[in-house]
């Protein structure tokens, strides 16, 4: 008996608790708006919006990596080209200007030699004479040409006394001619003893015809410094033709070797050796500029050019190498694409595991949302099926507990 009383009692707690929300409800100036989604939410619901964007975001970024990572690879490959031809330009230089301090070495030691001072200082009065000590300065001069592999002539020019050469030498070119005003003569006496280059050219003192550079000073007396004479030593250009065909920069790179006024030194085409192209956009970059790098449209073959160029401090010579600009960023372009096909590849990876992951998340969201708007509109017997040992499990079993109170509270009130 006690029981049913209580019973009752419960009974007519929640018949009277109903009475009264329903009395609240209708005492209600306005209804209370039950709850919906809103479109855009029904939207994202139902087409998994969110995670479209997510996918979109992953897309845009991995698209910015891979321009960074493109732009990225084409700056290292230009630097990486520069830093290499940087090396093979200086690697040059140290070879020529290695000759060319053994020719200068050669030079000081024929100045500083004082038999054959002497003898260019000595006044002759009969041809015998004269002969015997031009014979006498050419041993001389043989003995240094005999020892050395580099040098193709020596030279020692003075018509207003002797002269001499190895291994050949020919006056009678110049009979004619007043050999001091020849430009490599005048140019000796306005140094004044300092040494220089005179760039490739026919060697007029030889019997036969050949292509020299030489290196001209003037000899002056070492107790009177009067002039004795200008002393030629002379080179085979081919000595440093071979080193710059042999030079591999890229496929069509090539380098040459101009002086202070534009004048060819050396070039892999000997038949060009002897211009003057001071005009030339990257060598007059190389002579005036301090910034020894320009990109240039060539004319001749209507390609665009990259150059680089490096100065020696011993002779003032430019080095100058130059290439095709698309050769330069060839590795470049090789690494754009292994990074196109690795975010290619990323991206269909991140897409497949979006997708994986978005259904793996809204289908269950979808499912208890469609469910929570069937128990709004009053159907209690809805059930969410979704077995999963993650939060959307719990989720789901939390939410089907309340949805089976629901029912039984409801139905113990009926």
């Amino acid at each position: 008996m006690h029981w049913r009383a209580e019973k009752e009692m419960n009974f007519s707690k929640i018949t009277k608790l109903s009475k009264r929300s329903k009395h609240k409800e209708v005492s209600k100036s306005k209804p209370k708006r039950p709850f919906k989604l809103s479109k855009e939410a029904k939207s994202d619901k139902s087409n998994g919006g969110f995670f479209k964007k997510g996918i979109q975001q992953k897309i845009a970024s991995l698209i910015f990596i891979g321009l960074a990572a493109s732009t990225r690879a084409q700056m290292g490959s230009k630097q990486q080209f520069i830093n290499s031809t940087k090396e093979i330009l200086n690697q040059n230089m140290n070879y020529v200007d290695f000759i060319v301090n053994t020719i200068n070495n050669y030079s000081m030691q024929i100045f500083s030699d004082t038999n054959i001072q002497e003898k260019l200082a000595e006044s002759y009065e009969g041809d015998y004479d004269k002969y015997r000590a031009s014979e006498d300065v050419r041993v001389k001069l043989s003995t240094i040409f005999m020892n050395s592999s580099v040098l193709e002539s020596i030279y020692i020019i003075n018509p207003d006394g002797i002269s001499a050469g190895v291994p050949s030498f020919n006056m009678s070119a110049f009979e004619d001619k007043n050999i001091k005003e020849e430009a490599f003569y005048k140019e000796a006496e306005e140094k004044a003893g300092k040494n220089f280059w005179v760039p490739t050219h026919q060697n007029e003192f030889s019997t036969g015809s050949s292509l020299i550079m030489s290196n001209v000073r003037l000899l002056r007396s070492v107790s009177t410094s009067e002039p004795l004479g200008v002393l030629m030593i002379n080179i085979n250009p081919d000595i440093f033709q071979k080193a710059l065909s042999s030079v591999q920069i890229g496929k069509e790179g090539y380098m040459f070797i101009v002086d202070g006024e534009g004048n060819v030194v050396c070039q892999p085409n000997a038949e060009t050796s002897s211009l003057n192209i001071k005009d030339r956009p990257e060598v007059k970059n190389a002579l005036e500029s301090e910034n020894k790098e320009i990109t240039f449209f060539d004319e001749t073959t209507k390609t665009k050019m990259f150059s680089i160029s490096a100065e020696s401090e011993k002779t003032g010579w430019r080095y100058i190498a130059v290439v095709p600009y698309k050769e330069m960023l060839s590795l470049s372009d090789k690494i754009k694409s292994i990074i196109l096909v690795i975010s290619l590849i990323c991206l269909l990876l991140v897409v497949i595991a979006s997708l994986l992951v978005s259904r793996s998340i809204t289908n269950p969201v979808i499912k208890i949302s469609n469910a929570m708007a069937s128990v709004e509109n009053g159907d209690l017997t809805v059930e969410v099926d979704h077995k999963s040992k993650d939060e959307f499990g719990e989720l789901t079993k939390t939410f089907n507990k309340m949805v089976k109170n629901l029912r039984q509270l409801v139905s113990s009130v009926k």
